[in-house]
């Protein structure tokens, strides 16, 4: 048997240099898990959106987030439902008639160039978009892909703000971490 006898300092008892290697060692504490991403919300329509646009009715997109890429710039969503087509049509600002001509879908493309989730609108087969309807329907495109795009951003801040220096010392701090002099996370 053994006793060994170690000296462990609280996060603000830590020199500069000790501080600036237990943040560093500690960079990912608040991101190491899916919880800071994984939840509702991302293509949650504000209500300032729906106000705007004059929509009364609940209008939600429920999905499942499959994965998301900073660098890449995409971010993939799965199993996208709409729980209110008609409130979706005004909110992408399409009017009934037309809308009764198209059918619209969230596809995520095989090939790596474009690797996000997209948003787009056809017409139904045998049927044709006058060049005044392809500007409504293209518009429509840009709103939702729009939003797609929000989505990544919205993560992108997220995960920027939980891996600030302040917000990974507030964790350490308020987890009690234990280090050594020199600023490593001390495990009993």
């Amino acid at each position: 048997m053994r006793i060994a006898q170690v000296e462990v300092y609280q996060f603000n008892e830590l020199s500069e240099e000790a501080k600036e290697k237990a943040v560093n060692e500690l960079r990912d504490i608040n991101t190491e898990y899916s919880s800071w991403w994984d939840h509702d919300g991302l293509l949650d329509l504000s209500a300032k959106e729906l106000k705007s646009r004059r929509i009364t009715e609940h209008l939600t997109l429920s999905y499942k987030l499959v994965s998301f890429d900073f660098v890449r710039h995409h971010i993939r969503f799965e199993s996208v439902e709409v729980n209110n087509d008609d409130a979706f049509r005004k909110f992408l600002r399409v009017h009934k008639r037309l809308w009764k001509k198209c059918h619209y879908a969230f596809y995520y493309p095989s090939y790596p160039s474009t690797a996000k989730t997209v948003f787009e609108i056809e017409h139904q087969e045998g049927l044709s978009f006058t060049d005044k309807e392809e500007e409504i329907l293209d518009r429509a495109c840009k709103i939702m892909n729009d939003k797609i795009n929000e989505a990544l951003v919205s993560l992108e801040e997220s995960y920027e703000y939980l891996t600030s220096r302040r917000i990974i010392i507030e964790t350490i701090e308020a987890n009690k971490y234990e280090f050594t002099e020199d600023g490593k996370v001390y495990h009993y």
